[in-house]
């Protein structure tokens, strides 16, 4: 290689490194490249899979308002997308070598649009990553007539920069992942109850403090290696998975059904599956895969406490069976949760609740609740 081909090498690859931290300097990369190789128009693309169309991000030597209408409707038509979509990974390939544009000189595309931007009519691209929705490409374009010579310089340096492009964009998808769990991470501290986002997998991309406290007591549940939300019973474990599922595939739960109820030592919880709406993207953003996601809610509906126990039966004369029910109403459950964490049926339960307003002289649930909250708050 050259010194001149080795200067241009160096210059570029001092940006790539700065544009792996931050997507500014992709537009720094694009000017730069096109005024070390005059001829040279330089853009990165986003091409969308599922939409079968492609997305400019950055350019350079370029008009704006040409960029514009490629975004907004002839992006939809190229006559080059087909070879955009099926350009291997890291493998250089020149449009005059497998799609020339005069392959579809007669096509809107060109008629309307290619035509009229002044030396773009061939290009020479690099595929540097994929995945099932999304992938990130590098094109510079040029004069058709200026082929052979534009590319002396242009492809020794684009096969030799591609790698550290691919792993720069590598870590720029890391750190745009990490910013999406921030963004959640603001929703979901909101909620007082343990809450977390779910990927797909089950991997965790936010949890608020709560829902981390939980996870340290490693009781219910914990955090995998993978940062994978494990829970601890088999049953509630199988469960979760069943029901995220569901959730995931947009499926509506039977009424009744939209909570699942975990039971353990002295503890009964509420957990709900709710979708989230993956963010809006736009600039780099695109190259990383919307995924889809769920809010998972951990609500402790019982702790039973021994001391609030003996306090209520010595204050009240309550049975210790009047008490573990009444402590349970307390604490916000249901008399039908209550019935199920004590393992009595739910006329049972009818009765000892009974017999519990004739001791505390209160006629309904609401005042039971309004007299023994304060106590067993305290306790």
């Amino acid at each position: 290689m050259n010194n001149h081909r080795r200067r241009i090498i160096d210059d570029l690859s001092t940006i790539i490194e700065e544009a792996a931290f931050n997507p500014d300097h992709w537009q720094v990369f694009a000017d730069r490249f096109c005024e070390l190789i005059p001829g040279a128009k330089a853009l990165f693309l986003a091409n969308d899979r599922q939409a079968y169309r492609d997305l400019p991000l950055v350019h350079s030597g370029f008009e704006n308002d040409a960029i514009k209408k490629f975004a907004e409707h002839y992006g939809t038509i190229s006559g080059w997308t087909p070879f955009n979509l099926a350009l291997p990974v890291m493998t250089l390939r020149r449009t005059e070598d497998y799609l020339p544009s005069s392959s579809f000189r007669n096509t809107e595309f060109y008629t309307d649009f290619l035509r009229h931007l002044p030396d773009s009519d061939a290009a020479t691209a690099i595929k540097l990553s994929a995945d099932r929705e999304r992938s990130a490409e590098f094109v510079v374009h040029y004069a058709a007539q200026d082929n052979e010579r534009i590319n002396l310089a242009v492809e020794p340096v684009m096969r030799t920069l591609a790698p550290a492009m691919k792993q720069a964009l590598s870590m720029l998808r890391i750190r745009v992942a990490d910013g999406r769990a921030a963004s959640r991470a603001n929703i979901v501290e909101a909620i007082l109850d343990p809450a977390f986002v779910l990927s797909s997998k089950g991997r965790v991309l936010a949890a608020n403090r709560a829902a981390r406290a939980l996870a340290d007591e490693a009781t219910l549940l914990r955090i995998a290696p993978g940062d994978r939300l494990q829970f601890l019973f088999p049953q509630t474990a199988a469960t979760v998975t069943e029901q995220v599922a569901k959730v995931m595939r947009g499926q509506l739960l039977p009424v009744g059904h939209e909570t699942i109820q975990a039971r353990h030592e002295g503890a009964l919880y509420s957990i709900a599956a709710h979708p989230m709406a993956p963010s809006a993207r736009a600039g780099f953003d695109l190259l990383a895969s919307p995924e889809p996601c769920l809010l998972l809610i951990i609500r402790p509906l019982l702790a039973l406490e021994a001391s609030a126990s003996e306090v209520l039966r010595a204050t009240f004369g309550l049975t210790a069976a009047e008490a573990r029910l009444a402590i349970g109403l307390a604490k916000g459950a249901s008399l039908s949760a209550t019935a199920i964490f004590l393992g009595i049926t739910y006329q049972t339960s009818r009765s000892q609740l009974k017999a519990v307003f004739a001791k505390l002289g209160v006629h309904r649930q609401s005042e039971l609740v309004a007299v023994l909250h304060p106590l067993i708050g305290a306790l």
